[in-house]
């Protein structure tokens, strides 16, 4: 998979390149953290079409697709460093959401289907700590270059890493990445996934309620991950007057927590199942955010708290990808993924002007402290899925 993972790493690095740079948008282009927080949500909104993104993998293969998204990119970046105004930014902005979507659907589609059903976990969690470490990275150096060079050959500069990417693949890849055929995944699953030719939405039609609770936990889950995660950098400029660089310092560390967790809930759900895991780690993920929020942390023990909040939600994340391959049909899956990460969308079209706006009306602080309880209640709908899951 090393091939895949560096796509990986590398689309979560795009995934998060403008909340670093959201307290030199907000001095420039960008009015109010209202508007930052749409801006977040149009970047966001273009990934529901995952759903046809995950169609066209499941159609033309995985490979192709991934491909696809690191040619267009690099345009995106550059059009978006060039926008003269915010109604221009707006627009490339959504040229370059519409370009990551293509990712997940078909790469996490190619991974279950290559791996057996009892390390699944495992080894999706393996593919989630490659991202997270590009998320991280993506708050060190956007951060940094940010308060460099200004946010705008920031954005044309990440163009870059793309193009080599591409390059080094097309010098290099024998073959490939790959696809996973459908005969593979019969042997892998030992024929798990064919009990019924019934699907919907590539999900077993048996299976569908529980997707949907799943769908809907997750949503909520995410609503809560993305007003963290968009908001903190300028949460600690505001709030504890770190420069925009020192803040992306600090949430990029933190995503180590990510990596880690990614690692340790992966592993761990394959021994007491991906639901509970979930809910788990959920319910530790609300306490430790609702310090962040309530309290004005020393710095070292700010950084402690925080690489916690993100090593909790780390683990949440395989979790949640590998319950999906359960549930749905090995030729089928890239639709199901994309379905999934289309209600991930929704949490987190919603999660920016909610937040801007109660961040606005609110404070830093009692914005922030809706984070814990969307998180409690996600973990409490995905546990009550138990009695549904076989």
């Amino acid at each position: 998979f090393g091939w895949l993972l560096s796509f990986h790493f590398l689309h979560h690095i795009y995934l998060f390149a403008l909340p670093p740079l959201f307290p030199l948008l907000r001095q420039s282009i960008i009015p109010s953290y209202t508007m930052l927080g749409f801006l977040q949500a149009v970047f966001m909104g273009t990934g529901f079409l995952m759903i046809l993104t995950g169609k066209l993998a499941d159609r033309v293969g995985e490979r192709r697709v991934i491909l696809l998204e690191f040619f267009t990119i690099p345009i995106f970046l550059i059009l978006s460093g060039l926008a003269p105004n915010s109604l221009t930014l707006f627009l490339f902005i959504v040229g370059f959401g519409v370009a990551t979507c293509m990712y997940h659907p078909a790469g996490l589609s190619y991974l279950s289907k290559g791996v057996r059903s009892n390390v699944r976990g495992k080894a999706i969690g393996l593919h989630e700590s490659i991202g997270s470490i590009g998320s991280g990275i993506a708050f060190v150096s956007l951060g940094g270059l940010g308060q460099w060079l200004g946010w705008r050959y920031a954005l044309m500069i990440m163009a870059i890493p793309c193009l080599v990417l591409i390059l080094l693949y097309f010098l290099f890849a024998k073959d490939g990445i790959g696809e996973v055929t459908s005969k593979k995944s019969r042997d892998s699953e030992k024929g798990t996934l064919y009990r019924t030719p019934k699907v919907a939405f590539g999900i077993k039609k048996e299976e569908l309620f529980p997707f949907y609770l799943q769908m809907g936990s997750g949503m909520i889950a995410v609503v809560g991950f993305g007003g963290f995660t968009t908001f903190l950098a300028i949460f600690l400029v505001q709030v504890y007057g770190f420069s925009v660089a020192i803040a992306g310092t600090i949430v990029g560390i933190s995503y180590i927590g990510t990596f880690l967790g990614n690692l340790v809930g992966g592993k761990l759900s394959d021994k007491i199942g991906f639901i509970t895991t979930y809910a788990l780690f959920g319910l530790l993920a609300a306490f430790f955010t609702a310090i962040v929020a309530l309290f004005h942390l020393p710095s070292q023990l700010l950084l402690v708290v925080l690489l916690s909040c993100f090593f909790l939600l780390g683990a949440r994340s395989p979790t949640d990808k590998a319950l999906l391959a359960d549930y749905s049909h090995a030729e089928g899956r890239s639709t199901s993924y994309g379905f999934l990460f289309s209600s991930y969308t929704l949490g987190f079209v919603i999660a920016g002007p909610l937040f801007g706006f109660l961040i606005e009306k609110l404070g830093m602080r009692s914005g922030f402290l809706f984070v814990p309880v969307l998180f409690i209640i996600a973990s409490l709908i995905r546990y009550r899925m138990k009695r549904y899951h076989i």
